[in-house]
């Protein structure tokens, strides 16, 4: 299956702007992230659908790209709490939650997306999953410092700070990356 190909099925396009991002090529990402939202919402939808709804919620999130977050909100509320994967591949995505909290951030609800971050923090904690809960944190972190509310700054320093500890000890170059970005 070519490139193009999976772009006409959205339901299988994510991963082609992801591994555009990976690999340094934001323009190529973005040119690509600028129809699949709207193809993603109207197409009926499979057993890949939420993870495709996750990935491009992370997508449009880190590449500053504009989606309908309060419909991408409804489509995935119902998956709070749990693990997103991708079955046709072993892929873990991390919880509905903090994907839900980017949508929150990107419709400008900062209390709402920290409540998410956190929540998607504390559950992957608790799982084990410590990477994604460095990303929750991360993530948290940087809507703590949007919001700018009393104490906000010092939690937003000790969750990068963990967060960054954690990426170090697994490795994670992407999320070492990302949360030295937000240091700066």
């Amino acid at each position: 299956e070519t490139v193009v190909d999976a772009l006409d099925r959205p339901e299988a396009a994510a991963p082609v702007p992801a591994c555009r991002i990976e690999t340094g090529q934001l323009e190529e990402a973005r040119a690509l992230l600028e129809r699949l939202p709207a193809q993603l919402l109207a197409s009926p939808g499979d057993w890949s659908r939420p993870a495709m709804l996750a990935m491009v919620t992370d997508l449009a999130f880190d590449l500053g790209v504009s989606i309908d977050a309060r419909r991408f909100t409804a489509a995935l509320r119902p998956l709070a709490g749990q693990m997103v994967v991708v079955a046709g591949w072993v892929q873990v995505l991390g919880r509905a939650d903090r994907y839900l909290g980017r949508l929150a951030q990107m419709r400008g609800d900062l209390a709402g997306a920290i409540d998410h971050f956190a929540t998607a923090r504390h559950l992957d904690q608790a799982s084990g999953a410590h990477l994604w809960a460095s990303w929750a944190a991360h993530d948290e972190a940087r809507a703590r410092l949007e919001r700018d509310g009393p104490g906000d700054a010092p939690v937003a320093e000790a969750l990068l700070d963990g967060a960054l500890r954690t990426a170090k000890r697994l490795g994670a170059r992407r999320l070492a990356s990302s949360i030295r970005d937000v240091v700066a």
